[in-house]
């Protein structure tokens, strides 16, 4: 029974905005179904015009700032595909951007003609790599007071692990 009542208080506030927005925008005489004499302006201060006029003024407008959008993108050297080469593309496909599938992601990088410096750099990075996962294994068996070695960031950050600290400068 509530729901009823719910519905019918909806469909009349319902219909009573609808027609209180009709009145708004074109008139008690429309509203109530009556002709209309002369049409009303939507926009304030705009000026009076019929259904037709008002169109065109869009549609001229419209065009206007189409063409100047286009000036600028050819005085930029640039061009748009239009509608019709737009729709006879694949919405599926990617773009033909040459991508090679092995990069090289350098962990770190040394100049030409530094191999000792390559060779340092790669045993320090694998010193850390042994020290980290040691550590790592003993804290997932449940040893807390286990110390990463320096240069972790994670660990002590997210779950307040040791860090043994850095040695000199």
């Amino acid at each position: 029974m509530a729901r009823r009542h719910r519905a019918r208080q909806f469909r009349h506030v319902l219909a009573r905005n609808t027609l209180t927005l009709l009145a708004s925008v074109y008139g008690t005489a429309r509203a109530q179904g009556t002709a209309m004499t002369q049409p009303r302006c939507i926009v304030p201060g705009m000026t009076v015009m019929n259904e037709d006029a008002l169109r065109s003024a869009v549609a001229q407008q419209l065009a206007d700032v189409e063409a100047a959008a286009m000036a600028n993108v050819r005085t930029r050297g640039s061009s748009f595909l239009g509608r019709e080469r737009v729709s006879r593309c694949s919405p599926f496909k990617c773009p033909a951007i040459p991508k090679s599938k092995r990069q090289l992601k350098p962990t770190f990088a040394v100049g030409k003609g530094q191999q000792q410096a390559l060779v340092a750099a790669l045993t320090a990075w694998r010193a850390f790599q042994g020290l980290y996962r040691e550590a790592l294994v003993r804290w997932r068996e449940g040893t807390r007071t286990v110390l990463f070695p320096a240069g972790t960031w994670l660990m002590p950050r997210f779950h307040g692990a040791g860090v043994v600290p850095t040695v000199g400068p």
